[in-house]
């Protein structure tokens, strides 16, 4: 009897050793593999990539313009030009104390900041799926992210949605936790806190908040079947547990709309209401309802960006779960990303905002969707027999799974060891230009202004959609340079040549995409009689 039961412990020790050596690689490699994040930061967005992004070369200094403003001249505010940090302050704000603490502003370093909550976010990924799948697959899942090249590409450069993506993980992970009624209220409160500072990060995260507050509700009202109860008692219960669920996300919901409205009528409503409508007048676009079905057919197939493999089976788990995965429905974090993924996708057809980064909302609900699938395949394909079709949905799911694992990785080592650094030559070269003519203010009106500051420090100036329009923003500003992208804005070019005329400097090659592929540097001297309207006014 001894024997058999030291046979059957050693037996299961055998197999647990692999498993914990298994579990140890691929969490070695995943974390590698984030530490290649960190490298090349200064570093083009990856040439020959299938992702056409403003991104590139506007959002990062538009996004954490008030941070390198304050870093240089004490002032977050440009009186008169676009301060998209009024409605969105988070990100800015994060940056100006990540500066203070790096001696101060730089791309390499507000681009460092954001490949740090994308490394919570894998953490948070693994904790999330831990629970319900298993340490293996939770890890693998991390591995599908890390080692995308979409994921690679976009979250290392300083925009908003990585942060957006960690505090929608994290108030989504606080959502699942069950501590006990006694705490239950904390809980829904720090949900809340954590949904309001995702949409003080970025506005577009208000379409995560139901996902959430789903979440709360469906964890809080969990399963509470006792032994020996009723039938109709049991009913009752299951009732009263839901009911008593509903408080959580009222709560969740409650604490953020309250402290966004803090922030609003305290900060926003009595100084800067202005440049708060301006933000959303700029990004107010919607589709005609004639078109509704066909850009939200374009919008759910660009989340091919992220990668075709993974978010066609994504989309296979999700249909095959409405017939024969029925008990995915009954975890509620399926539920929730399901939910996130056609709210997200709903967001970007309705708005027509088809820019691949907004798709990085989508990377980990639809991850978290293939890893619950792919264990529940496991799980019915264990108890059948060898032939049945769950047997081969699991093994096809995981070739395919692998497929996609080797071409990210091949395509991700290519972006890694080939970098290019165009963009951030053109920049130094564009300050040296400008700092070695003392003739001329040197002050560079530029779309691509504050990303250029972030390189080098040089003062910008944005020209794009300053509140009280650029000619106002000139004759106050008085730039002495200009850089722009050929061909030159048509809409920018007359409001500029009333005011100065233009002589070509410098002409660079930055981007792989035609319509930011040459960069020209202009020298700006005054007209005549736009000299004399600005000394007659002052």
């Amino acid at each position: 009897m001894t024997n058999r039961s030291v046979g059957r412990g050693g037996s299961a020790s055998v197999t647990a050793h692999p498993r914990r050596w298994a579990l140890g690689v691929v969490l070695s490699a995943d974390l590698l593999v984030y530490i290649c994040y960190f490298l090349h930061l200064s570093a083009d967005f990856p040439n020959g990539s299938p992702w056409n992004d403003f991104a590139k070369y506007t959002d990062e200094g538009w996004y954490g313009g008030a941070a390198v403003h304050m870093a240089q001249t004490g002032h977050w505010y440009i009186a008169g030009g676009f301060n998209p940090a009024v409605g969105l302050p988070l990100w800015p704000l994060l940056l100006a104390g990540w500066f203070h603490l790096a001696g101060g502003p730089g791309m390499v370093a507000a681009r460092a900041l954001a490949v740090l909550p994308f490394g919570g976010s894998l953490v948070l990924l693994y904790l999330l799926l831990r629970r319900i799948t298993g340490q293996l697959i939770a890890a693998l899942a991390v591995t599908l992210v890390v080692v995308n090249p979409y994921s690679f590409s976009f979250d290392r450069l300083a925009i908003l949605e990585p942060l957006v993506v960690f505090l929608f993980l994290l108030a989504l992970w606080v959502a699942t936790l069950r501590p006990g009624a006694t705490i239950n209220c904390l809980r829904a409160a720090a949900t809340g806190v954590l949904l309001a500072a995702a949409v003080l990060t970025k506005t577009t995260a208000v379409v995560l908040a139901p996902t959430v507050l789903y979440e709360l509700w469906a964890t809080g009202s969990g399963p509470i079947a006792r032994k020996g109860e009723a039938r109709m008692q049991r009913l009752r219960s299951h009732v009263a547990a839901h009911r008593a669920a509903l408080l959580l996300p009222v709560i969740a919901a409650a604490t953020a709309t309250g402290l966004w409205a803090l922030y609003f009528f305290a900060l926003v409503r009595p100084y800067h209401l202005a440049d708060f409508h301006h933000l959303f007048a700029v990004n107010a676009g919607k589709a005609h309802g004639r078109i509704l079905l066909q850009v939200m057919a374009m919008a759910l197939g660009d989340t091919l960006w992220i990668n075709r493999i993974l978010l066609s089976l994504t989309i296979v788990a999700v249909v095959a779960s409405s017939r024969f995965l029925r008990e995915l429905w009954k975890v509620p974090l399926y539920t929730s990303c399901v939910l996130a993924m056609v709210f997200a996708v709903g967001f970007i057809g309705w708005h027509t905002w088809f820019q691949p980064r907004y798709y990085l909302l989508c990377v980990f609900p639809s991850v978290i969707i293939l890893a619950l699938a792919t264990h529940a395949l496991r799980t019915r394909a264990r108890r059948l027999e060898r032939r049945s079709p769950w047997r081969i949905a699991h093994r096809v799911t995981l070739v395919l799974l692998e497929m996609a694992a080797v071409t990210m990785v091949l395509q991700t080592g290519r972006y890694l060891l080939r970098p290019t650094y165009s963009f951030r030559n053109a920049a130094t070269s564009i300050a040296a230009t400008v700092r070695a003519d003392s003739s001329r203010p040197q002050l560079l009106l530029a779309g691509s202004g504050d990303d250029i500051t972030l390189f080098t420090g040089l003062r910008t100036l944005n020209p794009e959609w300053p509140t009280d329009g650029l000619p106002a923003l000139l004759r106050r500003e008085q730039p002495g340079w200009y850089a722009a992208y050929l061909p030159l804005e048509a809409g920018t070019l007359p409001m500029l040549r009333a005011q100065y005329l233009l002589e070509p400097v410098a002409h660079y090659r930055v981007m792989d995409e035609p319509e930011h592929r040459d960069l020209v540097l202009y020298r700006l001297t005054r007209q005549p009689t736009a000299a004399l309207a600005v000394a007659a006014q002052e």
